[in-house]
């Protein structure tokens, strides 16, 4: 019995020995591809349960890639503060520097770098707000020592392909899309998944929360947005629905329901957020359609984007705005 269980452990000994040097994570099987993801953000002082790693194909090769949380937990733990010094164009290439100290006194610089050809208004902000967490992503990793690639590289790697692995079970699902449309950036399909996928788990809050998304990924709105900052999107709304979750069946389980409440002597009517002023006319609803070329389907995610469902609804105040948005969406 104890021969048996060795030749196990020494078996599991070459497998992982095999992956880690030939930084192929294929070779290990589901439950060991469980156990090593654990092992890793063990070994970092990371919380396995908000996903900081996931994998992707590089060379042919099975292996993971940092995701935001990875680098924001690193910093916190490691005592790392950033600050950018120096921001410069260069041709078409926007470059922003960062330099980060930790509590041990170390120091480390980085650059992040972004084509600009092109872009112009929130597609060009968005491109600079890139830069500058790419820097600092990029200079976080290094002054922790570690080599892996950080999602915000990823779709300038040429051939690098998602994979979608179950956490946890460690399953290989599938192949996530590559990235469609001009530099990596999401399709209308896409833009419309992301507003059904919240509708979904939020209901009539959706379009608050990927707002409140967005901020939090320092993007001022779908447009322009890259495929790994969509998945990033996508991934924190599954989280955040699977915490709502988790804290309704808590809350079930310790409080007792309570009584129905009296009937009001008045039923309030209820009232719709939007419009809340002038709508639009006909001739501008008319422009709308011109504008977008006739595609529906992006008037249809910009409209849900900005809470409306029609654009009869369509306030006067958000118009232009929405006509800036489809005239950049068509030109994709």
């Amino acid at each position: 019995m104890e021969n048996e269980l060795a030749l196990r452990q020494e078996d599991k000994a070459i497998i992982f020995e095999k992956a880690l040097i030939g930084d192929d994570l294929s070779k290990m099987n589901p439950a060991e591809r469980v156990m090593y993801y654990g092992k890793v953000c063990e070994s970092l002082g990371l919380n396995p349960y908000t996903k900081p790693f996931a994998y992707i194909t590089l060379n042919g090769k099975l292996t993971l890639y940092v995701k935001r949380d990875a680098t924001e937990q690193l910093r916190k733990n490691s005592g790392i503060s950033i600050k950018i010094s120096a921001a410069k164009k260069v041709d078409d290439i926007y470059i922003v520097s960062a330099q980060a100290s930790d509590k041990l006194g170390r120091t480390d610089e980085s650059i992040g770098a972004v084509s600009i050809k092109g872009l112009a208004g929130e597609n060009l902000a968005n491109a600079y707000m890139k830069a500058e967490t790419k820097a600092k992503r990029r200079v976080t990793l290094s002054i922790c020592g570690l080599g892996w690639t950080d999602e915000s590289e990823i779709e300038t790697i040429k051939d690098a392909k998602r994979i979608n692995v179950d956490i946890d079970t460690g399953e290989i699902v599938e192949t996530l899309p590559p990235a469609e449309g001009a530099s990596g950036t999401i399709t209308n399909q896409q833009r419309k998944q992301l507003f059904n996928t919240a509708e979904k788990y939020f209901g009539e809050t959706s379009v608050n929360i990927v707002k409140d998304v967005l901020n939090g990924m320092n993007l001022q709105s779908t447009q322009g947005m890259s495929i790994s900052d969509w998945q990033e999107a996508m991934n924190r709304m599954s989280v955040m629905h699977d915490e709502i979750t988790e804290a309704d069946k808590k809350s079930t389980k310790s409080v007792p329901l309570p009584s129905a409440p009296p009937e009001p002597e008045h039923q309030a009517e209820s009232v719709e957020t939007k419009p809340t002023g002038k709508p639009i006319t006909d001739k501008q609803a008319k422009r709308i359609y011109a504008i977008a070329k006739g595609d529906k389907e992006l008037i249809e995610t910009v409209l849900t984007e900005y809470g409306y469902q029609k654009t009869s609804q369509i306030d006067t105040s958000d118009y232009e705005a929405i006509c800036t948005e489809i005239e950049q969406g068509a030109g994709q």
